[in-house]
This record gives structure tokens, C-alpha cells and sequence, in this order.
């Protein structure tokens, strides 16, 4: 069903306030049915900044159709139909000769999403693991496996922490009785802060110099990370 076409008038600037606030787009054409909400868009700006060079252009080398979801919309999903212009590099000197318009707060290089739902899916791939996460996106509406929602989480960017006072240092089986990992977490939080490739104390030299503040003690040079599990557990695996 049509809800609004070229001629959207006030309507086209509703749905423009209702899902693109705040983001430099007009709202062309909506489509309405039983599970999916279609938004045909385009950019409001008259020109482009070249992510290469950072100079600004207006010269339009050509258009295309780029299709994203979205976060969805009383209980539909939603999928945004957005016209988005390629420029021409007016830098001589720049490498990168046409370049696309990104819209600040929806789209991002290559995205098949916007960027709420990306973040959206992120955190729920952040607070659930496994196939839970998969299930409750699909309750929400959101088509999202959980190989996608893995590769949300990766693309995070990593948390930073203030420096520790207190420094909890462990290892842990990655394979056991053959591979060795460790971990370093805050003491007080319980927030992993890093995990090394080995359990050997050379590889932590870098924690050596302590942060300002940091109370915990590493390792001497030439130890293992061992807990009382692995000391009882040493002479039944050489390898350790």
C-alpha cells in the first residue's frame, strides 16, 4: 500500500521527523504493508566531502539506489531505499577521484545498515551469546543471524578503561594440557581488560610499569601464571 508518493507534502516531512531526525534527508515515497515499512529517500545537501582529501565537492559524477535496514518500526521492519550521489574529487592530487556521499548519523562505508541498527545489534551480540541473541532479534523484528551479530560485536570498538588499582592476573585452557591463555582484569570491577596469547610472564613485560594508582602485582620474569589447579594438575601434564 502507498502511503504517500512524490507529492508527500506535510506527510513527507512527518516521516522525515520520525525516522531520519536530526539527519540532512527528505522522504520521497513511503510504502506500508503487514510486515514491512519501505522508505524511499534521498540526501538534502548540495555537496560532499572527499574522504581521502577531506576537499569538498558539488560536481555529480553519477546516482544509485543503495537499500539499508533498519531498526524496526511498530513491530515491521523497516528498509530505507536511499539515493545517494557519487562525486567528483575536485583535488587534482587526490587518489580517490569519485567518492559517495555518506549521511552523518545513518549510513557508513559498504553498510548494509544504518548505524542505529548496527549499534543496536551490537548490544544485544554484547549482552546474549549464542543462538539467544539470534532468537531475539527475530522477536524484534530484526533480520540478523548469529554470524551477523558475531561480526557486530567484533566491529565494536574496544572499551577504555581507566588504570586499575588492582590488577587480577589468571590463565585459562584455550586447548587443554596444550594451549594457554591469560587474562587481565580489574580487581575491583571484574572487567576483563586484556588477555594475552601465552601464559608466560615475559609476554606481560609491557605491564611492568605499573599505572599510577595500580596495586597489583605481576609476575617475576621466567614464570608460568599458575593457579592452584594447575600446580596440583602439573605433574599429570608435562607440557605445562
Amino acid at each position: 500500500m502507498l502511503v504517500d508518493g512524490p507529492g508527500m507534502g506535510n506527510c513527507g516531512w512527518e516521516w522525515t521527523k520520525l525516522v531520519f531526525a536530526g539527519i540532512e534527508v527528505k522522504v520521497t515515497s513511503v510504502t506500508l504493508s503487514t510486515e514491512v515499512v519501505v522508505i524511499r529517500a534521498r540526501g538534502k545537501g548540495t555537496d560532499g566531502v572527499c574522504p581521502g582529501c577531506g576537499h569538498g565537492s558539488m560536481r555529480v559524477h553519477d546516482r544509485y539506489l543503495r537499500r539499508l535496514r533498519d531498526v524496526p518500526l511498530s513491530g515491521r521492519r523497516v528498509e530505507i531505499e536511499l539515493t545517494v550521489r557519487r562525486f567528483v574529487c575536485g583535488n587534482a592530487d587526490c587518489e580517490q577521484h569519485t567518492f559517495t556521499e555518506q549521511l552523518a548519523g545513518l549510513t557508513s562505508p559498504y553498510g548494509r545498515c544504518t548505524l542505529r541498527l548496527s549499534e543496536l545489534s551490537g548490544r544485544i551480540g554484547l549482552a546474549l551469546a549464542g543462538r539467544a541473541r539470534a532468537r531475539i532479534t527475530a522477536v524484534l523484528g530484526i533480520q540478523a543471524g548469529r554470524m551477523t551479530l558475531l561480526r557486530r560485536v567484533m566491529a565494536l570498538p574496544d572499551p577504555i578503561w581507566a588504570p586499575p588499582r588492582v590488577l587480577g592476573v589468571d590463565d585459562f585452557a584455550t586447548r587443554r594440557a596444550h594451549t594457554y591463555s591469560t587474562v587481565l582484569t580489574d580487581g575491583q570491577t571484574h572487567q576483563v581488560i586484556d588477555v594475552l596469547p601465552t601464559r608466560r610472564a615475559e609476554h606481560a613485560r609491557g605491564l611492568a610499569r605499573r599505572p599510577p594508582g595500580c596495586q597489583g602485582d605481576l609476575p617475576g620474569p621466567g614464570r608460568r601464571l599458575r593457579g592452584r589447579r594447575g600446580r596440583r594438575r602439573a605433574g599429570r601434564y608435562p607440557g605445562r
